[in-house]
């Protein structure tokens, strides 16, 4: 397993005023004051903030520190959006996609990057655009994908966490949550009905694992510490009642004609939140054939997968992002992607009966499988 801990990690943890109010950031790197050569951008879930990511930056950080391939100097920034963890919580405005995508455009346009000059041999220098990775989980794929329509110039590369944005059954009940004078009602008695951990475990698969349990405590201690009950209550519903979580397939489409653009969607197996066996065929049919997609479907986990293989989804992550070779098709490129990676065996004495569906749908699907690690 990969040493979490970085001798050299630079951080800053600290606010950005944009339009609608303050956005709370974090940005790591190893030397933040130099020129910035890359840019990763984490965008979190509906109910989740900027912590979520705390050790997958350091998981990625370190995937590069060890490999020693990097000469350029990488910025991880992550941040709370609005309505969660220590961000204002706007309430005369609807919680939407442009209201997403416009403080994610404000936050890296208003972090101080410091963009490399190279000199020319005519004493004059050019500016160099940063390279700019946006990966979005959930919710914050939906924002991701939104982000990438609007802004294709700015991104370089695309990853999408068990994204949301295609159409799926939503639970029974959510409609409630859209009913005005209901809807904070609802919610706050499901949100009070049940802990934090226990709201945090039903995105994992194995609460046995000795890290899922470490990164399980974490996470409610930073949740407790940072998230405001009725700020968190409010923002949900808003965003539940106005984001289109299952509307974006136009947009995904868009996505789908930038050449430009690397593509990484990544998805868990045993996904109940935004199920792949309901929403991953769509963001095949709209990118599988785009000439730089990759895709794979991490087994032996649940939405939050990048908490249960946080070593897989680094390298996946690494071995995406440093592949220059966009040759070949879907299949050959997401290969590459999965390269020196151990391919899992479901585990099926954790199996419910609804994993054990969705096992069926995915190994046998002619084209997933080939996905799975």
């Amino acid at each position: 397993m990969l040493n979490p801990n970085l001798e050299s990690e630079q951080v800053i943890d600290q606010f950005l005023t944009t339009k609608h109010g303050k956005t709370r950031y974090i940005l790591n790197g190893t030397n933040l004051s130099a020129p910035t050569d890359h840019l990763i951008v984490f965008v979190c879930g509906i109910s989740s903030h900027s912590y979520s990511f705390h050790f997958l930056v350091k998981a990625l950080m370190k995937q590069y520190e060890s490999l020693r391939s990097s000469q350029q100097n990488i910025k991880y920034l992550r941040y709370d959006k609005y309505g969660r963890g220590k961000s204002s919580n706007p309430l005369d405005i609807l919680h939407d996609g442009d209201l997403f995508v416009e403080q994610l455009y404000e936050l890296i346009d208003g972090v101080e990057l410091k963009p490399r000059r190279v000199e020319q041999q005519n004493n004059s220098s050019i500016t160099l655009k940063p390279r700019i990775t946006i990966i979005g989980f959930s919710m914050g794929g939906a924002i991701a994908t939104l982000f990438a329509s609007k802004h294709s110039d700015l991104v370089d590369d695309l990853i999408l966490f068990s994204p949301a944005g295609a159409k799926w059954k939503l639970p029974f009940g959510s409609s409630l949550v859209k009913v005005s004078w209901l809807g904070s009602v609802v919610y706050g008695a499901i949100h009070n009905a049940s802990t934090t951990e226990q709201k945090i475990s039903t995105g994992l698969f194995n609460l046995n694992d000795e890290l899922v349990k470490e990164r399980v405590k974490f996470a409610v201690e930073m949740k407790e510490k940072e998230d405001e009950s009725s700020s968190q209550i409010s923002s949900f519903v808003n965003s539940f009642t106005n984001f289109p979580l299952t509307a974006i397939e136009d947009k995904i489409q868009h996505v789908g004609t930038k050449s430009h653009m690397k593509i990484m969607v990544i998805w868990a197996l045993f996904d109940v939140t935004v199920p792949g066996d309901e929403c991953l065929s769509t963001y095949f049919t709209l990118l599988g054939e785009h000439p730089k997609s990759r895709f794979a479907i991490m087994n032996n986990t649940r939405h939050m997968f990048y908490m249960e293989r946080e070593e897989d989804t680094a390298k996946l992550i690494y071995n995406f992002l440093n592949d220059s070779n966009d040759d070949g098709d879907v299949f050959e490129r997401s290969s590459r992607a999965l390269q020196n990676i151990q391919q899992q065996s479901a585990n099926e004495k954790l199996m419910t009966s609804s994993d054990k569906i969705k096992l069926t749908y995915f190994t046998e699907h002619p084209v997933f499988k080939k996905f799975i690690i």
